[in-house]
């Protein structure tokens, strides 16, 4: 086989030399990189039904039933060995249970004045401590 008619594979992933000087990586190299500094206003606009699998039309115990399943897909101590894509999917899914689930805010979300991050549950605190 020449070179010519390698396989683009063979000439990223394999070490060989041509005419014994050049030597070639035997991994490739990893051109992209994503950053993980990522502001909340810089986060691009999902579609929560998507998330969720849900249809627009769904009620309250569908997109629970839907963020049930998909929290346990996504969660991060089941993803061990991508724990920040799961880490980053989970947080989409728990988003998306907040704002669906809520009426108030499932109509701004609805008419496109839903801003990611506006939304947080306040949690009330606890007695005793």
């Amino acid at each position: 086989m020449s070179l010519l008619n390698a396989p683009a594979r063979f000439l990223c992933f394999r070490a060989f030399s041509i005419a014994g000087s050049v030597k070639f990586p035997t991994a490739p190299i990893r051109q992209f990189s994503s950053t993980q500094d990522d502001k909340q206003d810089d986060k691009p606009d999902v579609d929560f039904y998507k998330v969720l699998g849900i249809p627009k039309s769904a009620d309250g115990p569908r997109i629970k039933q839907a963020y049930l399943k998909k929290a346990a897909l996504w969660h991060p101590d089941r993803n061990s060995h991508s724990p920040d894509l799961a880490k980053r999917k989970f947080d989409e899914v728990s988003e998306a249970l907040s704002v669906l689930s809520c009426d108030d805010t499932r109509r701004l979300y609805d008419n496109g004045q839903y801003k990611r991050g506006s939304h947080v549950k306040k949690q009330a605190p606890r007695a005793g401590y």
